[in-house]
């Protein structure tokens, strides 16, 4: 993670967002753009732009992620919009790697943040239940994939429905806890719904 100037440092609110997002904002430039210190710039100069913005705008102060979003994507497009044209200047674009860094674009173009936040999610979730031990594992797949109820599972596995719930317990605390910086989009995005139910939330538990 590169160093911000000092003069920002002092800033405890852009330190802050700073800390708390350049990882996942590194990660989603790195998807589209290639070269470490273009995605590097790319976003220190976003987190720069979005604290400038939170001096000035209160309205997205609850709204963050989705707006570094979309400065994210469009300096990304920006960035890979001008490679095409210096590329082709300088003659050093082929017709393979032309129409690579072409999907490249096309791709970014037409990603939305309800996706990119859903694939994130879903990442998450997936390498979280791996990490659980078998049993859990098996009897969280059944209770939330499979849709079966704590009794039919204690029957089909041959314990008890007490069990069924230890096991279920420790899969939602691993998960809550893996996703604890998505709870409040879960609870503000209609298209994260389902995820109240895999984490064994009502609709209501955040209102």
């Amino acid at each position: 993670m590169p160093q911000i100037t000092i003069d920002l440092k002092e800033d405890l609110k852009i330190k802050e967002i700073y800390d708390k997002y350049y990882n996942k904002a590194y990660s989603f430039v790195r998807s589209y753009v290639y070269d470490k210190d273009a995605v590097e710039d790319i976003v220190s100069e976003a987190i720069i732009k979005l604290w400038q913005e939170l001096k000035h705008k209160n309205d997205i102060e609850h709204n963050i992620t989705p707006f570094l979003f979309s400065i994210l994507k469009n300096m990304s497009l920006d960035y890979l919009r001008h490679l095409v044209v210096k590329q082709k200047v300088l003659d050093k674009l082929n017709t393979i790697n032309q129409r690579e860094l072409e999907l490249r674009i096309m791709s970014l173009e037409d990603s939305s943040y309800d996706e990119i936040l859903v694939r994130e999610i879903q990442d998450i979730v997936d390498a979280t239940i791996l990490k659980m031990k078998d049993r859990t594992q098996e009897i969280f797949r059944l209770s939330r994939f499979e849709l079966l109820t704590n009794k039919e599972i204690a029957k089909k596995l041959g314990i008890t429905e007490k069990g069924v719930e230890y096991h279920i317990s420790i899969a939602l605390k691993m998960l809550r806890e893996s996703l604890k910086d998505y709870i409040n989009l879960i609870a503000i995005f209609p298209f994260l719904y389902n995820y109240y139910f895999l984490l064994g939330y009502s609709p209501y538990s955040f209102v």
